[in-house]
């Protein structure tokens, strides 16, 4: 039997499907683990103490209707503390739901990594 061009395209297709679908997959897996970062501008809540350049604090990020994102590293949610607006990179996804990272400030941006 000798094959046309028509089988082995049709045979092609599935495999690129398939080969997107994975791609798919492993991207929300990594992204769900904290191997893909997100960046910009975001709302930070500062903590009562000074947070000093190379501090670790442990940080809550949520989605926020309207407003991007807020991250929370006052550790007191009811406490009106200072808010700026700074350069973050959040290493993990953020959703509806508070998510935990361990965010380290620079002089110019804050950096965090889920928990």
């Amino acid at each position: 039997m000798v094959r046309t061009d028509k089988h082995r395209s049709g045979s092609g297709g599935a495999l690129t499907v398939g080969l997107i679908i994975c791609c798919i997959v492993a991207f929300n897996w990594a992204d769900g683990s904290g191997w893909i970062s997100h960046s910009g501008k975001i709302n930070v809540k500062f903590p009562k103490h000074a947070w000093e350049v190379g501090e670790y604090i442990t940080c809550a990020a949520v989605n926020l209707p309207k407003t991007e994102t807020d991250l929370d590293c006052s550790g007191d949610p009811l406490d009106s503390t200072t808010i700026r607006e700074m350069d973050v990179t959040l290493w993990g996804q953020v959703g509806d739901h508070p998510v935990i990272f361990k965010c380290q400030r620079t002089s110019e941006s804050i950096s965090c990594h889920l928990q």
